[in-house]
């Protein structure tokens, strides 16, 4: 399947705290493959919801790796409990409070990223779960 790369997404990288508030860094990443996903599983006390989103990010321009990740303004990283919202949001955290964010954007925290190497060790592209 190729990657067919027309989305927008907007990252919310976590950046550590000020004033004991979390502060978080906003990248808008265009020309990505966001695939929302619905469902349900059934658990002990009713039925539970797998709801997510799976990104395809093939463009990796200024990407680095979380391990070498020191917040440079042209770089980005991704890290699981950052902040992902399908499409483009203009709101900075903290002048807006995550809730407020939450209220506004269907939003999704990552839970799980593979990065996907070629025979020679670069990054092709990373697939990015989140729910």
């Amino acid at each position: 399947m190729p990657l067919i790369k027309t989305d927008t997404v907007t990252l919310y990288m976590a950046a550590g705290e000020v004033d004991r508030k979390a502060t978080y860094r906003r990248i808008v990443l265009a020309g990505v493959r966001a695939e929302e996903r619905s469902g349900s599983v059934a658990a002990m006390h009713g039925r539970q919801s797998t709801d997510g989103l799976m990104l395809f990010v093939a463009s990796l321009h200024g990407y680095v790796e979380p391990e070498s990740y020191a917040g440079e303004s042209a770089t980005w990283s991704i890290r699981p409990d950052d902040i992902v919202i399908a499409g483009a949001c203009d709101l900075e955290i903290p002048t807006t409070t995550v809730k407020q964010l939450e209220a506004a954007y269907r939003v999704y925290r990552v839970t799980g990223i593979e990065t996907l190497r070629d025979r020679r060790g670069r990054i092709h592209h990373l697939e990015v779960s989140a729910s």
